[in-house]
């Protein structure tokens, strides 16, 4: 991961703590920002479009591309993942969402557009949660 994607990593992370008052963002002069909205939705963003958002409590993030399946909009979302089991990846052009379970045992299924992802206690990255 490079620099830009840890700091969009470390950004969600910093804004899943209650404590953290108001918008965070990061990296606006390249497109990228993390913002915490009003009703406590986490939301990764690049470019105009959010293609991660948590919700408050960091049970479920929605995934949307907006038509923009681009490999920065695929990173964009993996660092937002960091710290849960999933990830977005491609094959043959066609996207998947992969999960690792507590085995190591790895099942994917295909993106959607919109997608919900439920995130189970102690695998993301909201700290109320370690």
């Amino acid at each position: 991961m490079n620099a830009t994607m840890q700091r969009i990593s470390n950004a969600v992370t910093q804004a899943s703590d209650a404590r953290t008052p108001g918008n965070r963002s990061i990296g606006h002069r390249y497109g990228y920002q993390v913002i915490r909205t009003g009703d406590g939705t986490v939301q990764a963003c690049y470019r105009g479009t959010v293609v991660a958002a948590f919700s408050p409590d960091f049970a479920k993030v929605v995934l949307t591309t907006r038509g923009w399946r681009t490999t920065t909009t695929k990173r964009v979302m993996n660092a937002a993942l960091d710290g849960t089991r999933y990830e977005v990846c491609q094959r043959r052009f066609e996207w998947y969402v992969g999960r690792r379970d507590e085995l190591g045992n790895w099942t994917e299924q295909p993106f959607e557009e919109g997608m919900t992802l439920d995130l189970a206690p102690g695998h993301c990255p909201d700290p109320r949660h370690e």
